[in-house]
């Protein structure tokens, strides 16, 4: 049979095993730091959709989100001009959240930044107090300064999407206009 493994804190007795506890606390501790960090490369997604325009980090080029996620362009930022996104790429949520008055109610939000780079990018919004600002919920909301948008390739790109029929047919209407 195997060996059988008793506990810590029945081999260790007296100042040995108040010194194993507090070990463990000091590891979960770091743990739940260190998970944060993690080394080598950041693993990033990339927006494959090419008809919309798409957000990137202003500092890195890392993707961001995509025009078609775009719910609103009208908010302020701490002081800047805002972004509110449905979906978004790329971003890590700080572990801290925060309960803030705005101009439009109470909401509990959390701080986010670039994946990449770590920039300060904007925050998520976790809950929101009136029931009018709920569509919030889930969404995230990113400073203007922070994003290069790059403009969406030729949805209308012939070679690629109208049969040689359909180009000629498009071209005598353009021309006939």
């Amino acid at each position: 049979m195997g060996a059988k493994y008793a506990e810590p804190s029945t081999v260790y007795s007296g100042a040995a095993a108040d010194q194993t506890g507090s070990c463990r606390d000091r590891l979960a501790a770091i743990h739940a730091i260190s998970k944060n960090f993690t080394m080598g490369r950041p693993f990033l997604s990339h927006i494959t959709e090419d008809r919309f325009a798409k957000y990137t980090c202003a500092s890195c080029g890392a993707d961001i989100a995509s025009h078609g996620q775009l719910l609103w362009e009208g908010y302020m930022g701490v002081r800047q001009p805002a972004l509110l996104f449905t979906v978004t790429l790329n971003l890590d949520t700080a572990a801290s959240l925060r309960e803030e008055q705005l101009s439009t109610g109470c909401y509990v939000l959390a701080d986010v930044t670039c994946r990449a780079c770590s920039s300060p990018m904007g925050w998520s919004y976790l809950h929101a107090s009136n029931e009018e600002q709920k569509y919030k919920e889930g969404c995230t909301l990113l400073q203007k300064s922070m994003l290069k948008k790059v403009p969406a390739e030729d949805p209308w790109n012939e070679e690629q999407f109208c049969p040689p029929l359909a180009r000629s047919f498009r071209h005598h209407v353009t021309q006939a206009s």
